[in-house]
């Protein structure tokens, strides 16, 4: 399991900062599109593997008698990493008179 979960912080690391960029540059179209106001953060780091364990225990806990068509129960006792989709982070601070 912590295997598994290394490869996912791996990736998660990989891909995170083209990730956030892609989503910094759709949220400054919408802002300007839409008159919003909106700042996006600094880099924000991905899990590390700490946390990420915490979430694959808590997963396990919560949706460990899942079944998935094809896959064996051996599988989806190690798969929960796929049910935590958020390695990487992201979020945006939303200010001014836009706010509802």
């Amino acid at each position: 399991e912590e295997l598994l979960a290394r490869g996912y912080v791996k990736y998660a690391q990989l891909c995170n900062a083209a990730f956030q960029e892609r989503m910094r540059g759709i949220v400054a179209r919408a802002t300007s599109r839409e008159g919003l106001d909106v700042q996006p953060p600094e880099l924000v780091g991905a899990k590390r593997l700490q946390r990420l364990m915490e979430k694959t225990r808590e997963a396990r806990s919560e949706r460990g008698g899942l079944s998935w068509p094809g896959r064996s129960a051996k599988y989806l006792s190690f798969s929960h990493c796929f049910y935590i989709l958020d390695t990487v982070r992201l979020s945006f601070t939303c200010g001014g008179a836009t706010l509802v």
